[in-house]
């Protein structure tokens, strides 16, 4: 719950982010033109750790390329909470199609919003900064790198994020775009869970090579990794929450030979581990029956992989109330359901210490935000930044 002192703070927390939503403007457009993916974000981490300097905070790294810094509330007692609020700063490996100024100048894209999360957590660490005498609670703010991958939240907890003092409670923030969803609206989920389990897979086929005008005299892998494609189509049905996207077939280098190998690859999602179970060992069954029935040779890999995001009822509660006084009832929005069908490596932190996932609105269909998350052509309203910002402080002061 929010002291009772720090409730005349939240509700001017919001003019406050909009007081610096200028500079936090300036942070989104140069993280999003530099954008940089997994672990290799040489640009992205500079940038980040010199701009939390700049506040006078004292930035350290967290594992291969994660930030991790904290605020010491100075009105901090034996009661004292740790809160660790953590932002993403990956991006895809996808060519942004854009018409911004500050498009990416690179082969990736922010089309996610990790650019936005980081930049909102960015403004964040500035308000909390100059309240930090009127903190009752110790901030860990975590920037995460590999977020896509879902392999970055594992490498910060492996290197010491949740400890040191040791976390209490963990939030993150999410935006929206092509959703009719208004800006600046904070979305929360009743439902104990808000992301769904996820794997990355592989199918692999191995045929025989030939040239292209006696494929009989070979094995061509291809044909039957397009009837694995459609056979494994038929595994997704929201009525188990079970999602099976195939985003990518490799096969080949030319037209007119008879390849030997052909690779697809994507991601598996359902929203428990039984379901997860089921849909792992259906994909593996589809592909080795028609990996046989064509004679090539099958395999199928699962990596990568992140458990359910978990919501705290508790936080969610809370939370509701305080974001209610910092951004305004009109800005919250408590739903029934999950928070949709992507994933988020958020999820182990989930499992460790009682944590909760927000979404926030930024850039209504309605308005011209056309398209959705992971589009190449992904646009984001930047009014939704002191939003975030403001989300993100006022669950410092929880």
């Amino acid at each position: 719950m929010v002291k009772t002192e720090n409730k005349n703070i939240l509700k001017q927390l919001l003019l406050e982010c909009k007081g610096i939503e200028e500079e936090i403007i300036k942070h989104r457009r140069a993280l999003h033109q530099m954008a940089e993916v997994g672990f290799e974000l040489e640009r992205t981490y500079s940038y980040v750790f010199s701009a939390l300097e700049e506040i006078g905070l004292t930035p350290k790294r967290c594992g291969k390329c994660g930030i991790e810094c904290s605020i010491w509330g100075d009105k901090a007692d034996k009661d004292t909470k740790c809160i660790l609020l953590r932002a993403d700063m990956d991006a895809l490996p996808i060519k942004e199609e854009t018409s911004l100024e500050f498009k990416s100048d690179s082969k990736y894209m922010h089309a996610c919003g990790h650019d936005m999360h980081t930049a909102m957590l960015l403004g964040c660490a500035k308000i909390l900064y100059n309240h930090r005498d009127k903190l009752h609670n110790n901030i860990k703010l975590a920037f995460q790198p590999a977020e896509e991958s879902l392999m970055g939240a594992k490498d910060m907890i492996e290197n010491g994020v949740l400890e040191n003092p040791r976390v209490d409670y963990a939030f993150m923030l999410h935006v929206l775009t092509g959703e009719n969803i208004d800006t600046g609206t904070i979305i929360m989920s009743k439902s104990e869970v808000s992301a769904p389990y996820a794997t990355m897979l592989e199918i692999k086929l191995e045929g025989k090579g030939a040239h292209g005008a006696m494929p009989e005299k070979g094995v061509n892998p291809i044909y039957p990794i397009s009837k694995i494609a459609v056979a494994i189509k038929e595994l997704n049905d929201s009525a188990r929450d079970i999602t099976v996207t195939l985003g990518q077939i490799n096969a080949g280098e030319t037209a007119n030979v008879v390849p030997e190998i052909a690779i697809c690859k994507g991601s598996l999602r359902a929203m428990n581990a039984e379901r997860a179970t089921w849909a792992e060992e259906h994909v593996k069954s589809i592909a080795l029956r028609i990996s046989k029935e064509e004679k090539v040779q099958g395999s199928v890999d699962f990596y990568s992989s992140c458990p359910c995001l978990l919501n705290d009822k508790e936080l969610a509660k809370n939370a509701q109330k305080a974001l209610c006084q910092s951004l305004g009832e009109k800005h919250v929005t408590l739903l029934d359901s999950g928070g949709g069908g992507g994933s988020e490596d958020f999820a182990y932190i989930s499992h460790r210490v009682p944590s909760l996932m927000l979404a926030i609105g930024a850039g209504k269909k309605d308005n011209g935000y056309i398209y959705p998350l992971h589009n190449p052509k992904a646009m984001f309203d930047e009014k939704a930044l002191a939003y975030g910002a403001c989300a993100y402080a006022t669950l410092a002061f929880m």
